[in-house]
């Protein structure tokens, strides 16, 4: 499972690579059915997106992989951490997961990188798997990225990390960004594809029926000297470093249990 030369020589070139098959279809369908009832409870808009009236959210859930045993278990599948190996070396830690949700009618979201501003993080050397939970594409407001774009800074690209939400209806390419160095990246549910967190991507508006769910995986070398406000989880070789906290077992329902129960009492508490 791990990447050949050419797709190794296209990821370097263009700042992603895919699309891969994880699972089937039928397969991801089972898993979906799994997560739905914590997407429909937990997932809120982005921090400073203000929700809109008329429906048509885009919504996210972070690090359910510390708390949910789904998460955990896609995170660590071999179809993913091998071809990672190929890019980032033989070990790996899995700091971060993000559910992104974007329901029908919502807007784009703007082009951008992903320098992790708020975490202090603006280039660690972070590989992302976004994984399809359902078929999405370009009508649904799939991925889309600009290849080659890992080579230039957002300034050089002309956008503005961190990303914004918008009720726009067309996604504009960045001035003296040429067209067809544009990819919509449609995907079948259990697919995924691999990118540079320096690619800038985002997503036009969703014209479709039924909600485009994907979940973005962000992977690091073990050996990186950046720090982490919550557990890492070690999916590929050794820590040898030893300067990580790592979250060593996979969550039970216990922890799900408990992450369900402190949301309810954030919700039942005065403020």
């Amino acid at each position: 499972m791990r990447l050949q030369r050419a797709e190794q020589e296209r990821f370097a070139a263009q700042g992603f690579v895919g699309p891969f098959d994880l699972c089937s279809a039928a397969q991801m369908a089972v898993w979906r059915a799994r997560l739905r009832p914590l997407l429909q409870r937990h997932a809120r808009p982005p921090r400073g997106v203000k929700p809109r009236s008329d429906g048509g959210q885009v919504r996210v859930l972070s690090d359910a992989h510390l708390y949910e045993p789904l998460v955990w278990d896609l995170a660590r599948m071999p179809a993913v951490v091998e071809r990672l190996a190929s890019l980032l070396g033989p070990d790996l830690l899995l700091w971060r997961s993000v559910f992104w949700c974007k329901q029908p009618g919502s807007g784009t979201v703007g082009w951008h990188q992903d320098l992790f501003r708020s975490e202090g993080k603006l280039a660690i050397k972070t590989v992302s798997c976004w994984l399809a939970l359902v078929d999405t594409d370009r009508a649904g407001g799939c991925v889309q990225l600009l290849s080659g774009s890992h080579k230039r800074t957002e300034t050089a690209l002309g956008i503005d990390s961190p990303y914004a939400t918008s009720d726009r209806e067309v996604l504009e390419l960045p001035a003296g960004v040429a067209a067809e160095d544009r990819v919509a990246m449609e995907l079948r549910a259990g697919q995924f594809f691999l990118f540079d967190q320096l690619t800038a991507h985002g997503s036009g508006p969703h014209h479709g029926e039924t909600e485009r769910v994907g979940l973005a995986l962000r992977y690091v070398p073990a050996d990186t000297a950046a720090s982490f406000q919550r557990p890492c989880v070690l999916v590929r070789g050794k820590d040898r470093s030893g300067r990580h906290a790592l979250l060593r077992n996979r969550p039970t329902a216990l922890n799900r249990w408990r992450f369900e129960a402190r949301g309810l009492l954030r919700r039942w508490m005065p403020r």
